[in-house]
């Protein structure tokens, strides 16, 4: 099955069917971490890690911290939205370790969605 898998994420990356990525079972995820960790085009990246965090599983988490070291600007915003959107304990420990180690052009990203974890009641519609 994950060689299915495989075959047909190259193929709807090859032909950017973007939509099409959110239709593909669980199972397919640690393929689609697989494509985003190697991909070399920042754009797709960015769609595959919102596609990752689209799926809602919490074993992402460390996927999502991991994509906040990538260089691009659009990859590691991704990763923040999708932090954010889990808003458990283990996210905003990801980004708190993230923090710790950031850059300073992250670092407004970084304090803002820890801030959005920390005090949903000043962020309405976050939650």
């Amino acid at each position: 099955m994950v060689e299915d898998y495989t075959e047909l994420i190259a193929h709807y990356i090859q032909i950017g069917a973007w939509n099409w990525l959110d239709e593909l079972d669980v199972q397919a995820l640690p393929i689609l971490e697989q494509y985003a960790v190697s991909e070399q085009d920042e754009d797709v990246r960015a769609i595959l890690v919102e596609a990752v965090w689209q799926y809602r599983r919490p074993e992402s988490i460390p996927f999502l911290a991991q994509m906040l070291k990538d260089p691009s600007k659009k990859v590691w915003k991704a990763a923040i939205d999708g932090l954010v959107t889990f808003g458990t304990d283990d996210a905003l420990l990801a980004l708190k370790t993230a923090k710790a180690r950031t850059s300073a052009k992250q670092l407004e990203y970084i304090d803002e969605a820890i801030d959005q974890l920390e005090n949903p009641e000043a962020w309405p519609g976050i939650k």
